[in-house]
């Protein structure tokens, strides 16, 4: 009768470890979605920080980050792609952006634009997923962003239209066709992440940094988002 009674404590000892080992794992995969904050790709390096887009943002001015559901954060807790960059911006930041905005909407709310030392603009691939709501050819993008620039008093860094993962024919066609406007018309001002994004997600899978097709995640997306936004400037420079 006592080697029962071990034998059942010993089984309920077993069932409150595992339950606890479970709770753990659950605790850390939340934590990992949900509750841990966004981390930079790799380490910013003295490398990656030499650049003018970095030394403007990083100078003390004011930033306003403009764009749209990947500048407001909608997929990540109201964290926008550049809130990794945060940290060393020494001068105010705020944000103008809105989920879903084509160029086309932001042209329309122009006038509501904060007022600000540097602009970054990311703004397209609304465009380039729905064009029928906003620039359906690469020559409406750069127009429509010529006559925002018109109306803002600062300098201007354009992000050209983020990745679409599993994109059709059409939307990538349309992304490089924008991208490619972009640079013509903006030159050193215009910024194309596309290219460290695109070899990051091959390499080591979308799924660790997307949230989505078009969104990427918080715990790696953004950090990985900010990472192909310096080292495009900083391999240019």
């Amino acid at each position: 009768m006592e080697d029962v009674k071990k034998s059942g404590g010993s089984m309920k000892a077993l069932v409150a470890v595992i339950i606890v080992l479970v709770a753990l794992l659950i605790g850390v995969v939340v934590c990992d979605k949900v509750y841990l904050p966004p981390k930079f790709y790799g380490e910013m390096t003295e490398e990656l920080k030499d650049s003018g887009f970095y030394r403007d943002i990083a100078g003390g001015g004011t930033v306003c980050f403009v764009g749209d559901s990947i500048t407001v954060g909608t997929q990540t807790r109201d964290l926008g792609w550049y809130e990794p960059l945060v940290p060393y911006i020494k001068g105010k930041v705020v944000r103008f952006a809105h989920s879903g905005w084509t160029t086309t909407d932001l042209l329309e709310h122009e006038d509501e634009i904060p007022a600000a030392d540097i602009y970054v603009v990311a703004i397209g691939i609304n465009d380039v997923t729905r064009p029928q709501d906003g620039a359906a050819t690469a020559e409406e993008y750069v127009e429509n962003l010529k006559a925002l620039s018109e109306g803002l008093d600062g300098k201007i860094y354009y992000v050209a239209p983020w990745i679409v993962v599993d994109g059709t024919e059409n939307e990538v066609k349309r992304r490089d066709e924008y991208a490619a406007g972009l640079s013509s018309w903006a030159g050193e001002a215009a910024i194309d992440p596309y290219p460290s994004i695109s070899r990051v997600l091959e390499e080591e899978g979308a799924q660790k940094y997307m949230r989505d097709r078009l969104h990427p995640n918080l715990r790696r997306g953004l950090g990985l988002y900010c990472y192909a936004v310096l080292t495009f400037s900083s391999d240019r420079d």
